[in-house]
C-alpha cells in the first residue's frame, strides 16, 4: 500500500498519490471544456464536474498535511509550530512566487488589471474576493491558511488538556462550512470550504488513534468507494436550488472522505490503475501542473480552434496535446523550482 524511499523520508501512500493524480485531471478537464468542439456536448457536460477535484485534494491535504501534525504529537507531547509552518512555506511557496511573477509580467504586457489587488496574491488572501487572474491559486490560499491555523488550533487542544475541545473544533469546521454554503453556495473561503479539510484529518486521527474502528469502516473498501462515488456525484444530477446547493458541497467533503479511506485498505478493486507508474508520475509533478495548466490549455487551445471545422481532432489536440504540453510544463518547473525548493526546505529545516 505505501512505499517508503531512503532512510527517514517521509512515505508514501501509493493509492493517494494514484488519487492526487486523479485530482489534478478533473482540474485539467474543467478548464479543458471551455476549448472543446462546441458540438461535443456530452464531452463538454463530462467535463464541466471536473470543477470538484479541488475538494479530493482539499481531502488529501488534510489526511496527510493533518497527518504529519498528530504524527508530531503522538510523538513529542506537542508541536514545533515554527518548524510546521518553514516546512510548509518552503515547499509551496518558490513555485507559486515563481510563477505569480510570471503571471504578473504577462497580464502587465497584456494590459490586464489584476483583479482583486495584487497585494491579496502576495498575501495568499485572493481566495476572500472574486478573481480575474492566476485563478486556480484560490484553492491555494485556502491550503495556506489552513497550514498557518492548523497547528495553533493543534497547540490549543493540547494546553487545554480536553478532549471536549478538539471535538467542538471538529464539529465547527464540519457543520460550519455547511452553513455558511446554504447562504452563500459558491463560496471559496477557508470557512465555506474547510469541512473537506476537516474530514481529511479526522480520517487520519482514527486511522492513528481508532485502529479498530478505522479496520471497521475499511472492512468492504469497494462498497465504501462505490459510496463515496454516489456522495459525491449524485447531488450534480439534482436541479438547481436550496436542496442541490445543501448536499453538493457536503458531498465532495464527505464523499471523497470515503474514497480516501477506502483507498487507504490497499484492497481497492481499481487498485492496480491507482498504483500505476503513470498515475505516480503525474501525482509527483500534480503541484506544478495544477499552477500552470490554464496558460498551457490556453495556448493549446488557439491551436485547436483552427481545426474547429474537425470536432473530434479538435477535441483530441485540447485533451491529448493539452494534458502532453501541461505534463511538460510541469515537469520543467518541478526539477527547477520545486525540486531544489524542497532540498532548501530539508537542509534549512530537516524533519524533526
Amino acid at each position: 500500500m505505501a512505499r517508503r524511499g531512503s532512510a527517514g523520508a517521509v512515505r508514501r501512500y501509493a493509492e493517494l498519490d494514484g488519487l492526487r493524480a486523479v485530482a489534478v485531471l478533473l482540474v485539467f478537464l474543467f478548464h479543458a471544456g471551455a476549448f472543446l468542439a462546441p458540438s461535443h456536448t456530452w464531452l463538454r457536460a463530462f467535463a464541466s464536474t471536473g470543477w470538484n477535484g479541488v475538494y479530493l485534494f482539499f481531502v488529501l491535504s488534510g489526511f496527510l498535511v493533518g497527518g504529519l501534525a498528530l504524527a508530531e504529537v503522538d510523538r513529542t507531547g506537542t508541536i514545533d509550530v515554527r518548524r510546521f509552518w518553514v516546512r510548509r512555506l518552503l515547499r509551496t511557496w518558490p513555485l507559486y512566487y515563481v510563477l505569480l511573477a510570471v503571471n504578473v509580467v504577462r497580464v502587465t504586457v497584456d494590459g490586464v488589471h489584476i483583479e482583486p489587488s495584487i497585494w491579496f496574491f502576495l498575501t495568499f488572501t485572493q481566495n476572500l474576493f472574486p478573481q480575474n487572474f492566476f485563478v486556480p491559486t484560490w484553492s491555494l490560499a485556502v491550503e495556506e491558511q489552513f497550514y498557518l491555523l492548523l497547528p495553533l488550533v493543534l497547540l490549543g487542544a493540547i494546553r487545554a488538556r480536553n478532549r471536549s475541545v478538539a471535538t467542538l473544533v471538529v464539529a465547527v469546521g464540519l457543520l460550519g462550512p455547511w452553513i455558511v454554503r446554504a447562504a452563500a453556495p459558491m463560496s471559496t473561503q477557508l470557512w465555506a470550504v474547510g469541512d473537506s479539510l476537516v474530514v481529511g484529518i479526522a480520517i487520519a486521527a482514527v486511522r492513528r488513534h481508532r485502529p479498530t474502528l478505522f479496520a471497521s469502516v475499511v472492512a468492504y473498501p469497494n462498497a465504501l468507494f462505490l459510496l463515496g462515488a454516489v456522495a459525491v456525484y449524485a447531488p450534480m444530477s439534482l436541479p438547481d436550488g436550496p436542496a442541490r446547493d445543501l448536499w453538493l458541497y457536503p458531498g465532495q467533503a464527505w464523499g471523497f472522505g470515503c474514497i480516501v479511506t477506502a483507498a487507504l485498505s490497499g484492497r481497492l478493486a481499481v487498485r492496480g490503475i491507482l498504483t500505476a507508474q503513470p498515475a505516480y508520475l503525474l501525482a509527483v509533478i500534480s503541484y506544478s501542473v495544477y499552477l500552470t495548466h490554464t496558460d498551457v490549455l490556453f495556448w493549446v487551445g488557439r491551436v485547436a480552434a483552427r481545426a474547429a471545422d474537425a470536432p473530434a481532432a479538435q477535441s483530441v489536440l485540447v485533451i491529448g496535446g493539452g494534458l502532453v504540453a501541461a505534463a511538460a510544463v510541469g515537469t520543467v518547473f518541478y526539477y527547477l523550482v520545486e525540486a531544489p525548493g524542497m532540498w532548501l526546505r530539508d537542509r534549512l529545516c530537516p524533519r524533526a
